[in-house]
């Protein structure tokens, strides 16, 4: 008997590409963003991860909207989404790590304003589980972070 070894690569989806995924599809952008992902998907050594801060701010997005848009189904499209996806929730560990590549980038003088709290839990994140996170910002994680844009896997 041959058994095979697969090599699994895990994605963890920054809250960016999962909000473009839940956008109308009759747009060029976001269709080739779901077909990508419908692909993706397929393929038996990729782990697809929505990390609990992406859920969190892309769930509160989709709240707001509806507030302001009753008629929005956002909350049908992330709820179909959170099940093609492993979901990731946030372990004590990555709070810890989170902490610290917070504090190293305050000390290099990088910014640690608005929206990088998230994008330092979700590299928290990545770090942890040994991922890459796919998102349309690389430049908002550090060295120790293995980033890259959506459409360079």
């Amino acid at each position: 008997m041959i058994f095979r070894q697969i090599i699994l690569n895990k994605y963890l989806f920054d809250t960016n590409i999962i909000i473009n995924l839940l956008r109308p599809k009759e747009k060029k952008e976001y269709l080739a963003l779901n077909l990508w992902l419908d692909e993706l998907s397929q393929r038996e050594d990729v782990v697809l991860v929505m990390p609990e801060i992406s859920y969190y701010e892309a769930l509160r997005g989709v709240h707001y909207t509806k507030l302001i848009e009753p008629a929005y189904k956002g909350l049908d499209g992330i709820t179909k989404l959170k099940h093609l996806f492993e979901y990731l929730p946030m372990t004590t560990e990555m709070w810890e790590v989170a902490a610290e590549l917070w504090a190293q980038r305050k000390f290099l003088g990088k910014d640690v304003g608005k929206g990088i709290d998230g994008d330092t839990l979700l590299g928290a994140q990545g770090i942890v589980a040994q991922g890459t996170v796919v998102t349309y910002n690389i430049r908002h994680f550090n060295d120790r972070v293995t980033a890259c844009l959506w459409n360079a896997i």
